[in-house]
């Protein structure tokens, strides 16, 4: 595991200067500052390059790190004698990885003004996939927590801890940017249904600059840049939930230390269930 939690960061780093390097193109070709979707920045030129390379590579960094991560917890929950739902929750975790995985491995290719419904599908596998991976984390650690006091391997608290809150707050974030597109819908009816939609999947297409300087079409829209904003705001998050959940690599490695020491070939503690 020594690896995995630079490759956990690699993931996220990689993310976080893609998307950077991606809205300052946006910015210098003089489109609008406030605010594109993530997904505006996947649509024409470098900063389509730049965007597909940044999923590409947080896709690989993410196929390093998050098995380890699932292996660790799986080796846990053995040891600690857990029931077989803990065990399906790391299941459903580990599905739920593989989904943000594929998510961010396809998004780059399949634009939302070329490719809707499989860009859709993306978006979906990423921030459901990684809202379940900060939930089912938190409940894991719920469990470890009555574990570890008995067991001496008790590491990262803090950071642990916080997947909880990242979870909540996501899920808050969710709830604002819905609030948003309810707004939008009312104040224009048209924007957002079936024929609108077509309107703005072919301004981006065939007008790309109208399109991101706000000219025509939502980014017009004071509601619509919030939203947007609020799916920044969510992609970081979720983030900094698989940064947090990277501590159980350590708990993983704290626990052999524990059971070389007593010299323990079973189980580390008696597990509640």
């Amino acid at each position: 595991h020594r690896y995995c939690r630079p490759a956990v960061l690699g993931a996220c780093l990689s993310l976080f200067v893609g998307f950077g390097v991606s809205y300052i193109l946006w910015v210098s070709r003089g489109c609008r500052a406030f605010m594109p979707y993530l997904s505006d920045l996947g649509l024409y030129g470098p900063m389509k390059t730049v965007f597909i390379i940044a999923l590409l590579t947080s896709a690989a960094f993410m196929a390093c790190a998050l098995p380890h991560i699932i292996m660790a917890r799986r080796t846990l929950l053995i040891a600690c004698g857990a029931s077989k739902r803990w065990r399906f929750l790391n299941l459903t975790l580990a599905l739920a990885g593989l989904s943000v995985i594929c998510g961010l491995s396809i998004l780059g290719f399949a634009p939302w003004d070329r490719a809707l419904d499989l860009h859709l599908a993306c978006s979906q596998a990423i921030f459901g996939g990684g809202f379940w991976w900060s939930l089912g984390s938190y409940g894991l650690f719920r469990y470890f927590t009555r574990v570890e006091p008995s067991s001496g391997w008790c590491v990262s608290p803090t950071s642990r801890r916080l997947q909880l809150p990242v979870a909540l707050v996501s899920g808050t974030v969710v709830v604002f940017a819905m609030t948003c597109l309810a707004g939008a819908a009312k104040e224009d009816p048209h924007l957002l249904d079936e024929s609108g939609l077509r309107e703005i999947l072919g301004l981006a297409a065939t007008d790309f600059d109208a399109y991101c300087e706000g000219a025509r079409g939502w980014h017009a829209q004071t509601w619509i840049n919030f939203a947007a904003l609020f799916e920044w705001l969510y992609c970081l998050l979720l983030a900094a939930g698989v940064i947090a959940s990277a501590a159980d690599l350590e708990a993983h490695a704290a626990a052999d230390r524990c059971r070389q020491r007593l010299g323990l070939e079973g189980r580390i503690a008696p597990a509640p269930r």
